[in-house]
């Protein structure tokens, strides 16, 4: 997981920008778990995308992930986030993760 960046739109719209890069003979689907924790207080969920594929026919993938941060802006803290296998079946793997600081 690479090049993580937060966006604004429209003064209080944001998302976080990311790259998922794929390297070996398999494709890789999955859920992309973002987790907001502040510098005080306890830490949030406030973004989910399912069903993100990033297949054998590609090397990297550019997602834009909206964040449900309640029409406030992010100005501190740090988000944390996973992509994770999502087979029903299993218990979901960590496939990748990063984290960006919010200053």
């Amino acid at each position: 997981m690479s090049n993580l960046k937060l966006e604004t739109q429209k003064d209080t719209i944001q998302y976080l920008k990311l790259t998922i890069n794929r390297a070996g003979n398999i494709s890789l689907y999955g859920d992309i778990s973002i987790i907001y924790v502040p510098v005080q207080g306890s830490p949030i969920e406030i973004g989910l995308s399912k069903g993100i594929g990033v297949y054998t026919t590609i090397n990297k993938r550019n997602i834009a992930v909206r964040l449900n941060t309640s029409g406030k802006k992010l100005t501190s803290g740090k988000l944390k986030v996973q992509y994770m296998s999502n087979d029903e079946n299993k218990k979901p793997v960590v496939l990748c993760e990063g984290e960006l600081d919010i200053k």
